[in-house]
């Protein structure tokens, strides 16, 4: 039975095989169909393009970018070669540097994977290959190129400061301040190196022998400069403040070039309507057909419970909200208090979680702005209104509580189609928790900007979360010059190791 099985598996194998053999010879695979054509080659750069091309890359360096970075010197060393092969390989190499340099300007040299969890405001996808070949085919390769950079004030204000910073050197002629008494009417070589320095910020102390005595003119130079530069503007050269006057040229630069880098990170174009929060200087402001409305203060994430950085959209607001305190709160801080302080705070339990309930006292105060994002932060209210008045508001655990939230909510509710300012009014007069969805989302970005543009100035804030380094470090790891393998036209990045994974977004709402 076995055999004739055998037999039977044979001559069905043999059958198949015939099926795919033709007359002529021996069996053959059956056709497949045709395989579409392959995609042209890209576009060759003119003499004027790879001329455009080749002066924007030698001014990489205003927006940042290593110098060496592009291999300017090279390419041109083999475009201006007698040898054909090559000037193609040149073509190729100018090709592989453009691209590198418009990825750049759209947030792209570092991985995506290699960005901390609560930096989520990841550039977007971007088709340099095709935008090249366009420029390259309409003959607008300078006017491609200019329009790489972010087209904002803000870049642009930022940019023209790096510039500054980079080219000038004045640690080396500028004097060194230490810590002094500020006394009307003193001198000693302390306040004369003091006025020597602040002299540098604002001209017309220049006018002033340097060892004049102290004035009221001197004093207030010197609160300007600290409210400047985010310092408490107490008119005493402390600690702090001597820190910040005798900083390093560079390290400014280095804040600057983080920051633009933050910048090109950002959706283009900006929302003329949109509400930003700075993390670093913990305020708000409101803008509205591009100008700023709205300002106010702001209290950010302490240390441990860091304000991710977040693009998203308003999307409700909630009156008189009730507080879903995480679990890790609860046990951390609101149980350790005991049932007399849970009972006088309006905290219960329901579904084995514990909530504040809606009032007065709540967490949240009176009103919660909601917005998707993958931390469960908000912003919102709070019945703590001192910490608006502290130097450095980093108290919270997360979401940002806001000075004047109920205006806030009266402003968007007035501009919302069929609500007006007044139903915030009678809702919170109500007690009612009351949740009004927003049919015309307001853009919302948690921005951190240690160098922030005002007007046509730069105003420098403390690195509170020390990011500045950790990005700075992630920058010069991935803007290495690349390497070219002998024999081969393809540049690569030197190793940078592995990209750690990501961890999973927390759970519950946090405040």
């Amino acid at each position: 039975m076995r055999l004739a099985v055998a037999g039977l598996s044979l001559i069905t194998a043999l059958q198949l095989t015939a099926c795919h053999k033709t007359s002529q010879g021996p069996a053959t695979i059956a056709a497949s169909p045709s395989l579409p054509p392959p995609p042209p080659p890209p576009p060759p750069f003119s003499a004027q393009d790879a001329a455009e091309a080749l002066d924007t890359l030698k001014h990489a360096q205003d927006h940042g970018f290593a110098a060496a970075r592009f291999r300017t010197e090279e390419i041109e060393r083999e475009l201006g070669s007698d040898n054909a092969s090559e000037r193609a390989e040149g073509q190729q190499l100018l090709r592989t540097a453009v691209l590198d340099y418009a990825r750049a300007q759209h947030g792209l040299t570092i991985p995506v994977g290699a960005l901390p969890r609560a930096w989520n405001q990841r550039p977007s996808r971007y088709d340099a290959g095709s935008e090249l070949n366009a420029a390259l085919r309409g003959g607008s390769m300078r006017a491609w190129l200019d329009g790489l950079p972010p087209q904002t004030s803000d870049y642009r204000v930022l940019q023209a400061a790096y510039v500054e910073a980079t080219r000038d050197h004045p640690d080396r002629t500028r004097p060194r301040v230490e810590v002094t008494p500020l006394d009307l009417g003193e001198q000693d070589a302390r306040t004369e190196a003091l006025r020597k320095r602040l002299a540098l910020e604002k001209p017309e102390l220049a006018d002033i022998d340097a060892d004049a005595p102290v004035d009221q003119d001197l004093v207030d130079a010197l609160k300007s400069y600290q409210a400047h530069h985010h310092l408490e503007a107490s008119g005493v050269v402390d600690e702090a403040t001597v820190a910040q006057l005798n900083a390093p040229v560079m390290s400014r630069a280095a804040r600057l070039r983080v920051n633009m880098e933050r910048l090109r990170w950002l959706p283009h174009p900006e929302p003329d309507r949109r509400i930003d929060v700075n993390i670093a200087s913990a305020e708000l402001t409101y803008v509205r057909n591009g100008e700023v409305s709205t300002q106010m203060l702001a209290v950010a994430g302490k240390l441990g419970d860091e304000t991710p950085i977040v693009s998203s959209a308003i999307d409700s607001i909630v009156l008189d909200p009730p507080w879903y305190v995480p679990n890790d709160i609860a046990r951390r801080e609101i149980l350790p208090k005991g049932a007399a302080y849970m009972q006088s705070r309006h905290f219960v339990w329901r579904g084995g979680r514990l909530i504040q309930q809606p009032g007065p006292k709540t967490a949240l105060g009176l009103v919660k702005f909601d917005f998707p994002n993958p931390y469960s932060v908000y912003l919102h209210d709070t019945p703590s209104k001192a910490s608006f008045s502290l130097a450095q508001r980093t108290a919270s655990h997360g979401c940002v509580r806001v000075q004047h939230a109920v205006e806030l909510a009266r402003i968007l509710a007035a501009e919302e189609p069929g609500m007006s300012a007044d139903r915030v009014d009678k809702v919170l007069s109500s007690g009612r928790t009351v949740r009004l969805k927003l049919s015309q989302p307001v853009p919302v970005r948690l921005l951190y900007l240690t160098a922030e543009p005002k007007g046509d100035e730069v105003v420098y804030h403390p690195d509170v979360y020390s990011w500045d380094a950790e990005l700075l470090g992630l920058l010069d790891r991935y803007s290495a010059p690349r390497r070219r393998p002998k024999g081969s036209r393809v540049w690569s990045r030197p190793a940078g190791g592995r990209v750690q994974g990501e961890r999973a977004p927390s759970t519950g709402p946090t405040d």
